[in-house]
């Protein structure tokens, strides 16, 4: 009886142990991440000549470590403003959880749909692919106008709040509330046409 406790114990710290050294193997991982996010944050924030080598090195970057380019943004943004980052302070993460049962629930739905719904499936992928390129690059556009204009009244009395054009935002903003509403509509429409 001991000698099984004895091998329970030992196959327990075993597990442990290996649990301990992923977690150490992590860390290490994480702080070579934040150093090399670091390193390019300070490169990126000096160099003003070349956009496209420096665009090149922050995409591969974000390659590397899985990072969307548009957090790499926010980063950049929060170092140039507070010196500091944190790679847990990320703008996509409000989302994740949620996202993260999404994409498994499509995971697992999409080989149990009848025969006949494949083509609308493949629509609405091709539908929301090119949807979220649209508002990808409205939102890219949005920025580059707000830091353009940002740089054109860097000389001028500007109250920080006049910045940011509230119309074109408002504008942005109604935007994507519509196309919501439509492909909300849309499916419906769709899901009513299946009941017929």
């Amino acid at each position: 009886m001991s000698k099984q406790l004895s091998n329970v114990d030992s196959h327990s710290r075993g597990e442990f142990d290996r649990s301990e050294a992923d977690y150490q193997e992590y860390c290490r991982e994480m702080s070579r991440q934040s150093d090399e996010c670091l390193r390019l944050l300070k490169s990126t924030e000096k160099s003003s000549a070349d956009g496209q080598s420096t665009r090149k090195a922050v995409v591969e970057h974000c390659r590397n470590y899985s990072v969307p380019e548009r957090t790499f943004w926010y980063y950049l943004a929060r170092y140039v403003e507070q010196r500091t980052f944190n790679l847990d302070d990320r703008p996509d993460a409000f989302f994740q959880g949620s996202d993260e049962y999404l994409r498994q629930q499509i995971l697992l739905l999409i080989p149990r749909i009848p025969r006949r719904a494949f083509a609308q499936c493949k629509k609405i992928l091709y539908f929301t692919s090119s949807f979220l390129d649209r508002m990808t690059y409205l939102c890219d556009w949005l920025l580059s106008s707000f830091l353009e204009k940002t740089l054109e009244q860097d000389h001028s009395p500007v109250d920080d709040e006049a910045l940011l054009d509230e119309e074109l935002f408002s504008r942005c903003e109604s935007i994507i509330i519509n196309a919501i509403g439509v492909m909300q509509r849309s499916i419906g429409d769709e899901s009513d046409d299946d009941e017929v």
